[in-house]
């Protein structure tokens, strides 16, 4: 369990683009220990938003953009604004009891922009300053079921390209490797038993912190 000053609980939702993120919260929200919980997600920052004025879209050519100088400087402009959001937004919300549901949490930042941006490792150390969540939960779906769940409900978007999302998929194995908080992988389930095993584990986390009643 987390330890220091926060009062609240996060428990950061991570996956590859795809993977069913937004379900999985959705499906937390509707259990009544967390029907009140917060849901954050970090926006285009102003760094990397500065970055891409005026530059046409980097992910119309994939084999100029991995290795190039722009991917580099987009993941640091991404890292940046992550460390900025979480001082600004994440610490704040924290210090008041309930729990923060956060679509995406460090892993999820460190997988992309050291592996499918190019920082090689770099960016896990920075991240590593962040509050620690009090539980990531991991959907580990392959790149292949990903794009297929993508395309039922729209088109991918052009960084939603399976070699992207393979490559964002080996960067979560990296990134998860010596983790400081406790992670749950869950695998390609029907979305009920996802949400189940998710359910069990906040419970087991977190439970006293939310008032847990067991059937809940």
């Amino acid at each position: 369990m987390r330890q220091g000053s926060d009062q609240g609980v996060l428990i950061g939702v991570c996956g590859i683009d795809g993977a069913g993120k937004t379900t999985l919260i959705s499906a937390l929200r509707e259990w009544a220990p967390l029907s009140e919980a917060r849901v954050q997600k970090l926006k285009p920052g102003a760094n990397y938003q500065r970055l891409m004025r005026g530059i046409p879209d980097p992910w119309a050519d994939l084999d100029a953009l991995f290795g190039s100088q722009l991917a580099r400087s987009m993941g640091w402009a991404e890292v940046f604004d992550f460390l900025s959001y979480h001082d600004h937004q994440v610490r704040p919300a924290l210090r008041a009891p309930g729990v923060v549901l956060h679509d995406r949490w460090t892993p999820c930042f460190a997988a992309f922009c050291d592996s499918v941006l190019g920082l090689g490792g770099l960016a896990a150390p920075r991240l590593r300053r962040v509050t620690a969540a009090d539980l990531v939960l991991y959907l580990d779906v392959s790149p292949v079921t990903a794009l297929e769940r993508i395309r039922r409900t729209r088109d991918p978007n052009p960084d939603e390209d399976i070699a992207v999302l393979r490559a964002f998929r080996a960067g979560y194995e990296e990134a998860l490797c010596d983790p400081d908080y406790p992670v749950v992988r869950i695998g390609e389930l029907p979305a009920g038993e996802v949400a189940r095993i998710a359910r069990d584990s906040v419970a087991q986390i977190a439970g006293n912190r939310l008032e847990y009643v067991a059937g809940g």
